[in-house]
């Protein structure tokens, strides 16, 4: 589970004696690596490039790093953008990973890349930091969407996995990155001089710079990665195309006090967030329906990173470094940069009437606009994924009629369509996305009580889901000597478990918004293929 570093201050400093939350804005720290410190004559770093790591859902049984030794996938047809190499977690414990249980984690861990980008000697000796993160599923248009691509910038003290719902769903439609802010995740922490938020500016533009090949991107950017994301195309509009904010801390600066701690004292109160029960508690906040989905899962996945050397030093020297500072920049943006807000109506971290409506008083409605999602906390791409999905391709491709491929791409699969009268930007898939509810997703065996059953279901095991008994789980059939599509199952090769289905029989809307959700969580959803959905001619 991400930690929001409103939620971090509150909590820790609370332990410490004080956190004021709304203290007005000190003047910016000193600067230690001018925007300057970049040149045109950096080069390529010479990391061996290896083939894409393709994903591919393992069973829980299996051990998560088994097949790292096998053969590699096959090399992407397009040289668009900077492979990097497969990352290795050389010094992550790997029993700790294999304990982790939900498959979209499993997913992106499998999948995670390293890349050495370039920044000034005055950051790293060697002249490259180790970046690590995801890069376009082989699911990803090819050659290359003709969309910006889009960086996923994750909140503080938190790692790409906290994407690990939200990138797969975007994929398929944009090229989607997403990426460990350096000194969080599993960046590197070894041999750098600087962790502030300057720093990581730097970083994320040799990022942009090498991976990206300068392309201009949409800068996603979660709770503190709103603020990283504003921070950085303040400084480097000519990189940013568009940006996506996700319940973001862009209105507090700062750490509070703890930027004056004596350095024994802020690194005992950073040790705090490696606990068990603080990270549970930041999950119980966080979520609208904690009793879901802030499960013991979500709070391993969500504490990995600090496992770690090096993990606490690098977050106590960003914590002294002063964090951002980035509400005065918020109104000098670029006027050529739009901005998609995207807020939980239910968050309880950061008030929506207090935080999220002042992006519109500032940059107005010309150059934003502001959704508020329904029933979701400060998470909405954990909690909410599908309509985070939805509101963030439609607005990378243009707003409705660019959009439209989303629906395309899925809806028909599904035998669906936008139904008539239905509000803008909550389309059936706004719909569909109620919560992920098995040890898959985030509403495990860990989720709470409310809502669960005592014993797990014997025939599916809470999956709520069984292969479809038409086409054996395949999800398509051979008939007349053609292979088609299961049009039982639209390809997913799942249908709904009559055992424990606690909805109404006779709802079938209903039926089908809970295999579909099913499908995306087991990474079932069907690519689109020349097989026919009729059955035979």
């Amino acid at each position: 589970m991400p930690v929001p570093v409103f939620l971090v201050s509150l909590v820790l400093l609370a332990s410490c004696s004080a956190f004021q939350l709304h203290r007005k804005s000190g003047p910016s720290p000193p600067s230690l690596l001018p925007s300057s410190a970049f040149s045109s004559t950096f080069s390529t770093p010479s990391a061996t490039t290896c083939p894409p790591f393709r994903s591919r859902r393992l069973p829980t049984s299996t051990r998560l790093f088994a097949s790292f030794s096998s053969t590699a996938a096959a090399p992407s047809p397009s040289n668009a953008y900077e492979e990097g190499f497969p990352h290795a977690f050389e010094d992550v414990p790997r029993e700790f990973l294999d304990e982790i249980e939900e498959a979209a984690c499993r997913d992106m861990l499998k999948a995670m890349r390293s890349w050495d980008v370039p920044v000034p000697t005055s950051l790293s000796s060697t002249g490259y930091v180790r970046a690590t993160g995801v890069g376009p599923s082989s699911l990803a248009s090819s050659p290359p969407s003709p969309s910006p691509p889009v960086l996923l910038l994750h909140g503080f003290d938190s790692s790409c996995l906290e994407y690990r719902r939200l990138h797969p769903l975007l994929s398929p439609h944009v090229d989607t990155f997403a990426l460990d802010i350096m000194g969080w995740g599993f960046s590197q922490l070894r041999g750098i001089t600087e962790f502030s938020a300057e720093a990581k500016r730097v970083y994320l533009y040799g990022f942009w710079k090498h991976v990206l090949k300068e392309k201009k991107m949409v800068l996603v950017g979660a709770s503190l990665g709103g603020a990283a994301a504003v921070d950085f195309a303040h400084t480097y509009p000519e990189a940013v195309e568009k940006l996506v904010l996700i319940d973001a801390q862009v209105y507090i600066d700062g750490v509070g006090p703890m930027s004056s701690f004596p350095p024994p004292l802020a690194a005992l109160g950073i040790k705090l967030l490696q606990s068990k029960p603080l990270r549970s508690y930041a999950g119980t906040l966080s979520y609208h329906n904690p009793s879901r989905y802030s499960t013991r899962d979500a709070m391993h996945i969500g504490r990995v990173h600090t496992l770690r050397p090096g993990w606490d030093q690098a977050s106590v020297r960003y914590m002294l470094s002063g964090g951002y500072t980035t509400s005065n920049k918020i109104t000098s943006l670029s006027p050529h940069i739009e901005t998609l807000i995207l807020w939980g109506k239910e968050d309880k971290i950061l008030e929506p009437k207090l935080y999220a409506e002042k992006f519109i008083e500032d940059l107005g409605t010309t150059r934003a606009q502001l959704k508020f999602i329904e029933e979701c906390g400060h998470v909405c791409h954990l909690e909410k994924p599908l309509l985070a999905a939805e509101e963030i391709v439609q607005f990378v491709k243009g707003g409705r009629e660019g959009g439209g491929g989303w629906v395309q791409a899925i809806g028909p699969a599904y035998g669906e369509e936008r139904r008539e009268g239905e509000k803008e930007g909550r389309g059936w898939l706004a719909e569909m996305m109620a919560s992920f509810r098995s040890t898959g997703g985030e509403g495990g065996k860990d989720g709470g009580e409310e809502g669960r059953r005592e014993e797990p279901c014997g025939t599916c095991h809470d999956e709520e889901v069984v292969d479809c008994s038409n086409c054996d789980g395949i999800g398509s059939y051979t008939t007349y000597g053609r292979t088609v599509q299961c049009n039982v199952c639209k390809g997913t090769g799942l249908m709904i478990c009559r055992d424990c289905y606690d909805g109404e029989a006779e709802d079938i809307e209903g039926i089908r918004l809970t295999v579909r959700e099913a499908a995306v969580r087991l990474g079932r959803i069907p690519v689109l293929s020349s097989l026919s959905s009729s059955t035979h001619e």
